[in-house]
C-alpha cells in the first residue's frame, strides 16, 4: 500500500527518471561514438546555458565558442589538452580586450571539463567506463542519502 502511495505522490518524478534510464540504456546499446558525442554535446550545451545562468553572463555569442569547442572535440583526441588550450585562449581573449569581462570566462571552466572529461572517457575506455561510472556515483548518491 505504501509503495502505490510512494507512486502517486511521486508519478512525474519517477517516470521521468524510467524515460531517462530506458534513453540511456538505448543509447549505451546503440554504441556509437557519434551518437554518444551528440548526446553529449546537447547535454553540454544545456549544462552551458544553466552554467551562464549560474554565473549571471548574457552575452550569446558564448554560445558559439561553446558549439565550436565541443565539434573540436569530434577532431582532436586529447580532451584535457583541448581544455587547457580552451581556457589559456579564453584568459587571452579576457587579458587583450578590456572590454570583455572575466565573468564570461567561467562557463567555460564549470560544464566544459566534464564533458570533455566524459568524452575523453568514452574515446579511451568505451561505454563500459561510463556505466561504471554512473553505477559508482548513482550508489555513492544513494549512500549518502539514505545513511546520512
Amino acid at each position: 500500500m505504501a509503495l502505490i502511495n510512494i507512486y502517486t505522490d511521486h508519478k512525474k518524478r519517477i517516470d521521468t527518471a524510467v524515460l531517462l534510464l530506458l534513453a540511456i540504456g538505448l543509447i549505451g546499446y546503440i554504441n556509437n561514438f557519434f551518437l554518444i558525442w551528440l548526446v553529449l554535446g546537447a547535454v553540454y550545451l544545456v549544462s552551458f546555458y544553466e552554467a551562464n545562468q549560474l554565473f549571471g553572463v548574457q552575452d550569446n555569442s558564448l554560445y558559439a565558442y561553446a558549439a565550436l569547442l565541443w565539434i573540436a572535440a569530434v577532431f582532436y583526441p586529447y580532451g584535457d589538452d583541448l581544455f587547457v588550450i580552451a581556457m589559456v585562449v579564453g584568459a587571452s581573449l579576457v587579458a587583450y580586450k578590456p572590454s570583455m569581462h572575466w565573468k564570461s570566462f567561467l562557463p567555460f571552466i564549470y560544464p566544459t571539463a566534464g564533458m570533455l572529461f566524459l568524452l575523453t572517457l568514452y574515446k579511451d575506455y568505451d561505454i563500459t567506463a561510463i556505466i561504471w561510472l554512473i553505477a559508482v556515483v548513482a550508489g555513492a548518491d544513494i549512500g549518502a542519502y539514505v545513511f546520512g
